[in-house]
């Protein structure tokens, strides 16, 4: 009996070893790689969108179809992501390698000289980048304190923003300075830097403690033998009502509205006669009131952790993209910043957080990895939508779309949180 509790002792200690604070060079690094996996290779794309129509001469509508292609990899990713993860023995190797192959390939996409050329880099980054998000999100909060994941989520997504900032700072003095083609400077930077957070992330995860499996291994042991599930079973809890379906609607009209508004704000600034670099310091506006958001999300999700926390803000979102229609521009540029406070980075941690709570360890990747294939044909139908509202209507109508999908993932979020409660 005193053998079997000091056993239990040495376990416990062993687990709580093996975590490391939401505070740590883990999550810097881990946030510095979700920057070169979001704010460049993703969402830079909407920034340079004016200066590649210029460039390469295309309509919004064929750029816009060119975001579907990026989308469309990253939605294959997710589906390859539970295949790698049955075979991979190294996890963060396999990581490493994605995020590798991400950045390097925004360098290579900088040498497009056509749409077809662009198209096929924009879809192998969207595929790339799509396993490195889940991976890397996926080895930093398995080694975090449970009650700091929110706000490590919160930290982690933080890096996403200043990405954003990066790019909204950076880009449009680059190409207002007079340089031709400056869009593919751009996406060198970006590539370089997406390297350096490679590798950084790769080091601090390979030094870090992980967690001890042999505590896993007698906790299964201890009684019964867990029965075999087969992978969709282990997926079944997404698509059940009473379970984590609200979750996974409000993920999937979260990915179609917020890259809806993405994609095309910025064109809609520069055809309001808004000069590139002032275009640029709204992005960056974004950025860092996503930046400040952050963690404030995360400080709340750790204290509520609710579905109805993450309605809030999607229902700030859809206040805040509703301003595209005043056309005025002062009130645009408030209605971004409530965008960048509240819809930008809000839902994709509350989420990422929420689902953790929800699922054994063990099954966090796969749901994850589905959770994001959902948000993935999100993203691909969102700006194909938008592109038919803007040829049929106008710019700003196409964007306000947006609010209708985001509306409806509030709802899909409520529906969560009520499942939640009868549980």
């Amino acid at each position: 009996m005193r053998e079997s509790s000091e056993q239990h002792l040495v376990d416990h200690e062993n687990r709580q070893e093996s975590y490391q604070h939401a505070i740590s060079w883990l999550i810097a690094w881990a946030a510095f790689a979700l920057a070169a996996l979001l704010g460049f290779s993703r969402l830079s794309y909407g920034l340079l969108l004016p200066a590649l129509q210029l460039d390469l001469g295309s309509s919004f509508s064929v750029l816009g179809a060119l975001a579907t292609v990026n989308f469309a990899g990253y939605l294959l990713g997710t589906l390859v992501v539970p295949i790698l993860l049955t075979r991979a023995q190294n996890r963060a190797r396999l990581n490493l390698l994605a995020l590798f192959a991400t950045n390097l390939l925004m360098i290579v996409s900088a040498s497009s000289f056509t749409i077809w050329q662009l198209s096929i880099w924009r879809l192998l980054i969207g595929f790339f980048s799509a396993i490195a998000t889940i991976l890397t999100l996926t080895l930093t909060l398995e080694r975090i304190y449970p009650q700091e994941r929110g706000l490590a989520s919160g930290l982690m997504w933080m890096g996403a923003a200043f990405g954003l900032v990066f790019s909204g700072v950076i880009a449009p003095l680059i190409i207002s300075g007079g340089l031709y083609g400056g869009w593919r400077l751009v996406w060198v930077v970006m590539g370089l830097a997406g390297i350096v957070a490679a590798i950084g992330f790769f080091v601090t995860i390979r030094s870090s403690m992980r967690m001890i499996p042999r505590y896993q291994q007698r906790q299964e042991t201890a009684g019964k033998v867990p029965k075999q599930r087969t992978f969709w079973t282990r997926q079944r809890p997404l698509f059940l009502p009473q379970r984590l379906l609200g979750l996974t609607l409000a993920f999937f009209s979260f990915g179609a509205g917020y890259i809806i508004y993405f994609t095309f704000l910025i064109a809609l600034l520069e055809r309001q006669g808004v000069p590139s670099l002032d275009a640029g310091f709204v992005w960056a506006a974004i950025g860092i009131a996503g930046a400040i958001s952050a963690v404030i999300w995360g400080r709340v999700l750790d204290r509520y952790p609710t579905g109805f926390i993450l309605a809030l803000p999607l229902a700030l979102g859809v206040c805040g993209s509703l301003t595209v229609l005043t056309n005025v521009l002062a009130v645009e540029s408030s209605g971004a910043a409530l965008v960048g406070l509240s819809a930008f980075l809000g839902p994709p941690l509350i989420i990422a957080a929420l689902l953790k709570q929800a699922v054994p360890d063990d099954d966090y990747a796969v749901n994850y990895s589905m959770l994001t294939t959902v948000f993935a044909i999100g993203q691909i139908l969102g700006p194909l939508i938008g592109g038919m509202v803007i040829e049929r209507l106008n710019l700003q109508a196409g964007i306000a779309t947006s609010a209708v999908l985001f509306g409806i993932a509030a709802l899909s979020a409520c529906g969560y949180g009520l499942a939640q409660r009868k549980q």
